[in-house]
């Protein structure tokens, strides 16, 4: 339905320009001395409308230019968080598997990536500081929680490899 109303509108504009362009006589005449042109209404009205969309599209261009470097530090952010929640992931999986090692060094990681990612960031209001707050007493807990495990894990295999000589 939408397509057809489009197709009615483009019909309705093509029969509206041909019969204001079709039997057209006015001519316009520019005076730039030592010279003059005359020119056509209607090829004056479709340079105009060209030259509009020209400087439109120059200021459209010009924007997102002066926009790229907001842009580029949006990326460079987002991009920080995502590797703080994978190195957050891979620390649980690690934990989750028994190495505890390779679980608090990744942990370590993330705490390092929130923190210079929490270090760029607006006052203690700002809801992006409160997550990178969340997600730094989670790195905190599983450092504290692969420390035990290691220091348990540590304490058990002790004895049982004395037992067996």
């Amino acid at each position: 339905m939408r397509s057809a109303i489009w197709l009615l509108i483009l019909f309705c504009g093509a029969v509206a320009a041909a019969l204001f362009l079709g039997d057209n006589r006015a001519t316009v005449t520019l005076f730039w001395y030592p010279y003059r042109v005359d020119l056509s209404l209607n090829l004056l009205l479709l340079a105009w409308l060209a030259l509009t969309v020209l400087v439109f599209l120059a200021m459209h261009t010009a924007s997102k230019i002066w926009q790229m470097p907001l842009e580029a530090r949006v990326w460079r952010r987002h991009q920080r968080e995502v590797a703080s929640y994978q190195a957050l992931v891979r620390a649980m999986q690690h934990y989750t598997r028994g190495d505890y090692a390779s679980a608090a060094n990744e942990a370590r990681s993330c705490l390092a990536l929130v923190s210079s990612r929490s270090a760029r960031r607006p006052g203690p209001g700002d809801p992006s500081a409160q997550e990178a707050s969340r997600l730094a007493a989670q790195c905190e807990w599983l450092i504290h929680a692969c420390e035990e495990a290691m220091a348990r894990q540590g304490k058990r295999s002790l004895p049982a490899a004395s037992e067996t000589l």
